[in-house]
């Protein structure tokens, strides 16, 4: 399976996912994986080194007693050749590869074939969602065995909110897309939409949330310097999300405050909770047949009611969705 997972900040999740693959390239044959970065230089190095690299270094002896891992490190790639061999015929056949990329140009990943694709700080990757493309054809191969295609790599990606938007919201739109269709219950196509609220940062508390929110809401912190309280919000928000609109709340500029559009839209969620599902469907005009419009107008005759007309549950083109159904008696 392949995931866009939605988180708030500081929630360790790099950390996790270099933990991942740094065992997977351990206990899985000829294993190869890409990390991609939207700045390679610092940032992305820093990571690929602190994150991974000095993982595999502090994993117990008896995994890698054997193995001089350090040897095939540099500042963008791991490799761990786990038999050197005797030849140039057999030299390199059992090895393990993990490099770290720049997403920034779209086709770097073309002439692998990697395991794991990972995006790391999705929301800042304006080139998300033509990598993923670019990744798409390399996620399958043919089992011979049984003479399908199967899914045998994924990908992976993760992201928080940001107020700069230099992703220009291509995250967004691709976890969106993935989580509309999740709950119309629509194939995914092996894609998984994964939400991580601000209660998952390691250690957080109520009473800690409560003092990052008064600090963000006073201008206390560098990023809400020179902002407005609504945007100082939106802000804190993002970073602390408690739904996935939350973490996307700072990127968008609205004529009616971000919050204010979450906070309505949560509200009527709250209270059609005890009723079903909304029903999709639309108004039809009711029109006074006895009567017509003279001149070129839309309608012949005047409308003088709408009625109601309930579309299949899967009707995507239907305009309206009911929440209550009210009788008219």
């Amino acid at each position: 399976n392949h995931f866009d997972a939605v988180k708030g900040r500081q929630a360790a999740f790099t950390s996790m996912m270099m933990a991942l693959v740094s065992l997977e390239m351990l206990v899985v044959p000829s294993w190869t994986g890409v990390f991609m970065v939207h700045k390679k230089e610092g940032t992305g190095k820093g990571l690929f080194r602190n994150k991974h690299q000095n993982t595999i270094q502090h994993f117990p002896q008896w995994m890698t007693a054997e193995l001089d891992v350090a040897k095939g490190f540099s500042t963008t790639s791991t490799i761990i050749d786990f038999d050197p061999g005797t030849s140039k015929l057999d030299k390199g056949v059992d090895t393990s590869e993990f490099f770290l990329l720049s997403a920034e140009d779209s086709m770097v990943v073309n002439g692998k074939t990697p395991k794991r694709s990972m995006f790391d700080e999705a929301q800042n990757i304006a080139t998300y969602q033509t990598a993923k493309g670019e990744i798409k054809p390399t996620l399958i191969q043919f089992n011979p065995k049984t003479g399908e295609m199967d899914m045998s790599r994924s990908i992976w990606a993760w992201g928080t909110g940001s107020s700069n938007n230099t992703g220009n919201g291509m995250f967004e739109n691709d976890f969106k897309g993935i989580l509309e269709k999740w709950f119309a219950h629509k194939n995914t196509s092996g894609w998984i939409p994964m939400f991580w609220d601000w209660t998952c940062r390691p250690g957080m508390t109520r009473k800690a949330y409560e003092e990052e929110k008064m600090d963000y809401l006073t201008g206390q912190t560098e990023e809400t310097k020179g902002l407005t309280p609504a945007e100082r919000l939106s802000l804190f928000y993002s970073h602390y999300p408690s739904t996935p609109d939350d973490a996307f709340m700072s990127t968008h500029k609205t004529l009616i405050p971000k919050e204010i559009i979450i906070k309505q839209k949560q509200r009527i969620s709250a209270l059609c909770t005890p009723f079903h599902a909304p029903v999709r469907g639309r108004f039809e005009p009711v029109f006074d047949e006895s009567v017509v419009i003279p001149g070129d107008n839309y309608f012949l005759h005047p409308i003088i009611d709408v009625r109601w007309k309930p579309s299949r549950a899967d009707d995507i083109e239907a305009p309206i969705q009911m929440f209550i159904v009210r009788s008219t008696n």
